[in-house]
């Protein structure tokens, strides 16, 4: 059990070096690149990328082994990390995160399968704090040094300096995966086919396009393109999903979708407006960008404390309570954040302490709603489920910064200096409105399931 664990946290500190790094450096990208309407994008492409890769290396798990998967999965993001390093524009840089987010999706879906299939009740709990507690380290270091090395070197060196990290993670999981590999292998070979496999392949790329056309369309300026792209969009990714959701077996439905679609939104809200934060800081603001890169810092730190906090309260407070207060919390967060830009006078400082607020709240309802969705499937489904959170997680994320960056770039091609400088601002507060409206939804749906099947 402890190599298990070893391996589950090895694999998540990989992400957070990734994500706290990338994150930090984007805005000396867009700098130097320009493109601010393709700044969310970069982000975009990975997460759609990673919902096929978390699909495919998935279902390529359950016909092989966890160890063969991973193996590569850390491949692809390698060579994803390296093509970032060495792109010439923003429009390479988003196709080099096409192929890192890929290799992504296949070691962030698997700690959830094997957290599912080994741990127990309030283990899982455990586990998923100390899955946010991967985060606490390199969220100390990361952020600055990362913005240090993009203003005074180069970005190229955060993206590079990734790999080492990459390689050394991965030779680490491997070691620790060869201690369970054998007994998860038989046990899954024995209900897996390839047909299966192929369908939840297709399933996860459906869904990729189907969100990818979806943030496409904002872009559109002709109206009935626009509709027509937004109108595929959806019906191929209701299409999509309704493949998991039907081979899964589910407690209940309608629970099962109410808590998807509240992961959605709750992605939705959280990390398209943290995504961004770093560069309105930097621009808006004028902070230093090792100085901004510590709202990453705040939310990681704030994020852990309400995970574990959550998880001392799984069998006393009930899952619609925690994510109500979670959200709660969060909403108040955002109107805060929205009054720092409102208000030129009020220091970036202020926004620091406001997210990292917000952090604590969304850390209490991202595992709360995690374990009601592994809840909700029979055994034998947790695979399927595994799935869904995974599409509604980075979708609800891809979705948000394609609309959070076409809000944020609008009217701003034109405007010199001061006045676009202004705009963000502006632009920014509309963002943070369409994240409040999105997580007071997340709590609508989320009051309205019964969610008999959880046991507290």
């Amino acid at each position: 059990m402890l190599s298990l664990t070893l391996s589950i946290l090895t694999l998540v500190s990989l992400g957070a070096i990734e994500n706290l790094g990338i994150s930090t450096a984007m805005p000396i990208v867009e700098r130097q690149f320009g493109h601010v309407d393709l700044y969310g994008w970069v982000f975009a492409a990975y997460s759609l990328s990673s919902l096929f890769g978390g699909s495919f290396f998935g279902a390529f798990a359950d016909r092989h082994s966890l160890r063969r998967s991973l193996g590569v999965a850390v491949s692809v993001f390698i060579l994803g990390l390296v093509l970032g390093g060495v792109s010439t524009s923003m429009t390479t840089l988003v196709g080099a995160r096409v192929v890192q987010g890929f290799g992504y999706g296949g070691f962030a879906v698997l700690p959830y399968m094997m957290i599912s299939r080994y741990f127990e009740g309030a283990q899982k709990a455990k586990m998923l704090a100390a899955m946010a507690s991967a985060w606490i380290v390199p969220s100390l270091f990361i952020p600055p040094l990362a913005g240090i090395v993009a203003e005074s070197l180069s970005w190229r060196l955060v993206f590079l300096g990734v790999v080492p990290i990459a390689l050394v993670s991965g030779l680490l999981a491997d070691q620790a995966l060869g201690n369970v590999e054998g007994g998860l292998k038989g046990f899954l070979l024995e209900r897996t086919s390839l047909r299966s496999i192929l369908a939840r392949s297709l399933s996860g790329l459906g869904s990729a396009l189907s969100v990818g056309t979806v943030i496409f369309s904002i872009s559109i300026g002709n109206a009935s393109v626009k509709y027509l792209l937004l109108s595929v969009g959806v019906i191929v990714f209701l299409a999509s999903i309704s493949k998991l959701l039907l081979s899964a077996e589910l407690h209940r439905l309608k629970d099962t979708v109410l808590i998807l679609l509240a992961r959605g939104l709750s992605s939705f809200a959280f990390f398209g407006i943290e995504a961004f934060l770093p560069f309105v800081l930097f621009t808006v603001k004028d902070m230093p960008i090792a100085e901004a890169g510590l709202i990453l810092t705040a939310s990681s730190f704030s994020w852990t404390a309400g995970s574990w906090l959550q998880a001392r309260a799984f069998r006393y407070v009930s899952f619609r309570v925690r994510v109500g207060l979670g959200l709660g919390i969060f909403l108040v967060s955002l109107i805060a954040l929205w009054l720092n830009f409102y208000d030129a006078s009020l220091p970036g400082k202020f926004s620091v302490v406001v997210w990292f607020v917000a952090g604590a709240g969304m850390g209490v309802v991202y595992p709360s709603i995690t374990l009601a969705g592994l809840g909700s499937a029979r055994e034998g489904s947790d695979g399927e489920i595994s799935s869904l959170l995974q599409i509604f997680d980075t979708g609800g994320f891809a979705i948000s910064t394609g609309v959070i960056g076409a809000v944020i770039a609008q009217g701003t091609g034109s405007i010199p200096g001061v006045m676009r400088i202004d705009r963000y601002a502006s632009n920014y507060e509309v963002a943070i409105a369409v994240a409040f409206t999105a997580a007071l939804a997340s709590i609508l749906f989320v009051s309205s399931g019964r969610y008999s099947f959880l046991k507290p």
